[in-house]
């Protein structure tokens, strides 16, 4: 696996969201991507430096978070799970090998649902 990117700042935490997610009021920070494009979104949530922003990886990328230093260290997944991490402990994360299909009602637009929520064209300051 090739290094992309390394960092030793510390981080709250991270996010990761599929494009075909739009933005909620917990991913302030996200790009809006379009749903056709096969990849997702690393998303650092309270990072410590400005330098630490969100990138959109390609749906084959796969991605090491290793544990350098802290104390107290845990990964939630999704709120369903709870790990207590160790220094030098290693969490991957890549693309499921299983895709899910969203069914939206007909006249339904991702560019309007993202109008809608980012109150586009909502007028002047």
């Amino acid at each position: 696996m090739a290094t992309l990117w390394q960092t030793n700042a510390p981080m709250t935490s991270s996010l990761h969201r599929p494009p075909d997610q739009p933005p909620t009021r917990f991913q302030r920070a996200g790009p809006c991507s379009i749903p056709s494009i096969p990849g997702w979104v690393l998303v650092p949530i309270a990072p410590h430096t400005l330098s630490n922003r969100p990138i959109v990886l390609a749906d084959i990328t796969e991605i090491a978070i290793e544990l350098v230093n802290g104390r107290d260290a845990s990964a939630n997944f999704d709120m369903q799970s709870l790990a207590s991490l160790l220094h030098g402990d290693r969490i991957l994360v890549r693309r499921s090998e299983y895709s899910v299909r969203f069914l939206h009602p007909r006249g339904w637009n991702y560019f309007d649902t993202l109008r809608k929520k980012l109150l586009w064209n909502e007028g002047g300051s």
